[in-house]
């Protein structure tokens, strides 16, 4: 295959992973392909490029500089949280010379520029439903387990890697939490403040529920909310801290036919506990008590599509609803309405990170239309189409969208697009598939984008004033 030299002012890498092998790198100084690569990660805080191979985990760096790597077979799930990279290792049933396979582990990981330390492993019984299996904080590992939580140290200073035998982290708390199968730590508050989820169980329904944690003492309860349907859940935190919302979903409907199951959006008031000025305060005539106003409620009972807080926290915007769809924008200060459309093919939002634009798309199975609005008036500035859109995201300058293009059963058009705030099309990067050959080798098409980004500075884009 042939690189095409990106056109794009790139200040961060994006890649592309091949279906059958390979993946494809592209620097702001460089690109690369490394053909035994299956997987790619980057963590952007200490520009790093993760690689995932058979066997090895290779670290570069943003100029494809080699820093390390990890030797670890058998990775089955790969999540990079910030710069802790979470890993879950599934040995098959039976190595070459016939043995029992080893445990199912899960390893975390924090990564370093010039090396990595293990956080903590665990032995697994089974493959985990929920994902990841633990939330990280404050040097805090909090883990459900059939009792509840349980709570581990994580000493920093200690130098752990796979191939020591030694452990760095030391339980130090339990909260009997029973049914728990899911917590997160709040990435707003500076607290150990956490939401769990109870999955529903023998016709009980599920629960979703906040707690304030202190070491040593026994977690309290501060909100909580039901769910009537729902086996998993996604967490996300609303950057101004007084907001989470919890997507439940189940595999299947009420009836126990569909295929797309069920999914529904609640949110929940996280109070202010860390006694700090809160930047959000309710209003009292709508707040009585956490689980007594607006802001905690169900927000979609019906298929939940997409949800989506602004970068400043004050707006959010949800789509809900079978094909077509129904949009909503919603103040998250006080859940006025600010927009609402009906009958739209969409099924993803993205805010600018200025928080100025959204923009509204539908991508899969959908025609690929986007729909963009400034978010004072909500006057919609621009329309184009996208299809086979994989991947999409602002650019850091706010005045364009890049769209990564994916057309599996193809042998052209797999691109990645830029589009101005007018909606005319600004630059394009082919990514070309080798041609067929009479020697029998594979193709390298079938694409997976996963990451891109322009990065510049400043918006270009002034709000029209009304007349």
């Amino acid at each position: 295959m042939s690189i095409s030299q990106p056109t794009l002012k790139l200040r961060h890498p994006f890649y592309v992973i091949h279906k059958d092998a390979g993946v494809e790198v592209h620097t702001p100084t460089n690109s690369h392909i490394f053909p035994t690569s299956q997987n790619c990660l980057v963590e952007e805080s200490q520009e790093l490029i993760i690689l995932q191979n058979a066997s090895t985990l290779e670290i570069y760096d943003y100029n494809l500089t080699k820093k390390y790597d990890l030797k670890i077979e058998y990775i089955d799930r790969l999540t990079l949280s910030k710069k802790y990279l979470h890993i879950l290792q599934v040995p098959p049933a039976s190595n070459k010379e016939g043995f029992v396979r080893e445990p199912t582990m899960y390893y975390l990981l924090d990564l370093k520029k010039d090396c990595y330390n293990l956080i903590f492993s665990r032995k697994l019984q089974s493959i985990p439903s929920a994902w990841p299996i633990c939330s990280f904080k404050n040097n805090i590992i909090a883990l459900p387990d059939q009792s509840g939580v349980s709570y581990f140290n994580y000493n920093p200073f200690l130098k752990t890697e796979f191939t020591k035998t030694q452990v760095n982290t030391s339980q130090i708390d339990h909260d009997d939490l029973i049914g728990v199968k899911f917590i997160e730590f709040s990435p707003i508050s500076d607290d150990l403040l956490f939401a769990a989820f109870f999955p529903e169980k023998q016709r009980f329904p599920a629960s979703i529920e906040l707690y304030s944690k202190q070491i040593g003492k026994k977690a309290q309860l501060i909100n909580t909310i039901s769910s009537l349907n729902g086996t998993s859940v996604i967490f996300k935190w609303c950057p101004m801290g007084h907001l989470v919302l919890a997507i439940t979903s189940t595999e299947f409907d009420e009836t126990g036919h569909s295929y797309y199951g069920q999914s529904s959006l609640y949110s929940l008031f996280v109070p202010n506990i860390s006694g700090k000025p809160p930047q959000f305060v309710p209003n009292p005539k709508v707040f009585k008590s956490p689980t007594n106003n607006i802001y905690t409620r169900a927000l979609v009972m019906a298929q939940y599509q997409d949800a989506q807080f602004s970068p400043s926290g004050d707006t959010l915007s949800i789509i809900s609803g079978l094909q077509p769809a129904e949009v909503s924008v919603l103040s998250t200060l006080s859940f006025d309405e600010l927009f609402h459309r009906q009958n739209v093919f969409a099924n993803s939002s993205i805010f600018s990170f200025n928080s100025q634009f959204l923009a509204i798309g539908g991508f899969g199975n959908l025609p690929g239309d986007v729909e963009i609005f400034e978010t004072k008036s909500f006057l919609r500035v621009a329309k184009f189409s996208s299809q086979c859109t994989t991947e999409w995201m602002w650019s850091n300058d706010n005045a364009s969208i890049i769209c990564a293009h994916c057309w599996p059963r193809r042998h052209f058009d797999n691109k990645i697009e830029r589009f101005g705030i007018d909606g005319e099309l600004i630059e394009k990067i082919e990514v070309v598939p080798r041609g067929i050959t009479v020697f029998g080798e594979k193709e390298m098409r079938d694409l997976v984008f996963k990451f891109i980004e322009y990065k510049d500075e400043g918006a270009i884009y002034v709000t029209p004033k009304k007349k």
